[in-house]
């Protein structure tokens, strides 16, 4: 393996004002050199060979696999979590319960832009107003669902 200087640093010119102690030195050594074969190990792939040298099996290096796992779609980190559908549906159901305390003119306002998917400009000539005005609305709305939410 080439020599890198991220694993085999001159610690004596790194820290002058330090006294470092072959004790220390020793340890510090072998932490780098661990550290070297982690990484590399991460990065190559393993062969297996018969006694005929014929290559067996071939492992993937662990970081290509992870991103492999990944790019399929069957890494675990990629499934919800059992509690997940669980959460979601005790927010939804608190941005309800906040949403009924609205008044009318303010639900009004949020189903047109939020679930029905208008523009405030295109809400502002629904209701006779500015587009300014109800982007003021909305905003001074938005602010109190957040309260109410404790956000």
């Amino acid at each position: 393996m080439p020599r890198n200087k991220k694993y085999h640093p001159d610690y004596s010119r790194l820290y002058p004002d330090a006294e470092i102690s072959p004790e220390v030195m020793v340890t510090l050594k072998k932490s780098d050199r661990k550290m070297e074969y982690m990484e590399w190990e991460l990065k190559h792939s393993r062969v297996r060979k018969n006694t005929a040298g014929e290559i067996t099996s071939v492992m993937s290096a662990r970081e290509e696999s992870l991103e492999r796992m990944q790019e399929a779609g069957k890494f675990p980190g990629t499934v919800p979590s059992p509690e997940e559908p669980f959460f979601q549906a005790e927010e939804e159901r608190e941005l309800y319960r906040c949403l009924a305390l609205l008044n009318d003119d303010e639900q009004a306002l949020i189903h047109a832009l939020f679930v029905d998917r208008l523009t405030e400009q295109e809400y502002a000539a629904v209701i006779g107003r500015t587009q300014q005005s109800v982007n003021e609305r909305k905003q001074r709305i938005l602010g109190k669902l957040k309260k109410l939410l404790k956000i």
